[in-house]
């Protein structure tokens, strides 16, 4: 939560667990409907819970649900909208905006925009690469990362206009996009990858606004570029900036 004082957790059994960080005990879960768990994310002021779940084979539910976790409310746990933009059933990822008056969800070949103060859409960007692993909001609110999944030959690394849905760079990755991280100031995003060819066990380092690669973390053995077709580099499957953008 952003004031530190709970950290909620998605299982594969469909269940949200909060646990109460200053001694690690279980204070609450809830059920989701999604039939397999994909990702939460605490509301900027803390008082909600969005949570994506996609669909796995030819049956079963993929929604979002937006969790009250308010723990001064008479309504904790209570599930308080559900969503399901385009009617589909494939929600992978999702984000707020920092003023918390959008949330981000990336799907399957599409990335949902949804105003919460009516919880209606507010544009889908039809455009998007294959299943999207993760969506984020720049800090300053003004960007949306797409970090997308390998299909046909390649993946793709995304930078959107928040306001207008307008992509503003794309670059082709050897592997899929596993999880992206925008520096504190925005100027700089970067995306981790999973094994497989030139880009795998990387992290690729860009500049925001221009899509001007920067540089590249490798974690693999050899040198950058070495990955290969096999998965013996290894996987980097999250990033993060440090709060001062040095690290």
């Amino acid at each position: 939560s952003p004031d530190g004082q709970f950290v909620a957790v998605y299982t594969s059994d469909e269940e949200v667990r909060v646990y109460d960080t200053s001694d690690g005990s279980l204070y609450d879960t809830m059920d989701t409907n999604g039939e397999i768990a994909a990702e939460l994310k605490y509301s900027p002021d803390g008082t909600m819970l969005a949570v994506v779940g996609y669909r796995d084979g030819n049956s079963g539910d993929g929604q979002i649900e937006i969790f009250d976790v308010d723990t001064a409310s008479p309504t904790y746990g209570d599930v308080l909208q559900t969503l399901n933009p385009s009617s589909t059933v494939y929600y992978y990822s999702v984000d707020w905006s920092p003023d918390g008056s959008r949330l981000v969800v990336g799907g399957n070949e599409a990335i949902y925009i949804i105003d919460t103060d009516t919880w209606g859409e507010n544009r889908t960007i039809s455009n998007a690469f294959s299943g999207l692993n993760s969506v984020h909001y720049s800090p300053d609110g003004n960007m949306i990362s797409g970090c997308s999944s390998y299909d046909n030959g390649g993946a793709r690394a995304r930078v959107y206009d928040a306001m207008t849905g307008a992509q503003i760079w794309s670059y082709t990755t050897s592997t899929s996009c596993n999880d992206a991280a925008w520096s504190p100031d925005s100027s700089q995003v970067a995306f981790s990858m999973k094994y497989y060819q030139g880009d795998g066990s990387s992290i690729l380092l860009f500049f925001a606004t221009t899509g001007v690669k920067l540089d590249t973390l490798y974690s693999g053995p050899g040198s950058p570029g070495n990955c290969g077709s096999g998965n013996s580099c290894g996987t980097i499957y999250g990033i993060d900036w440090h709060p001062d953008g040095n690290y």
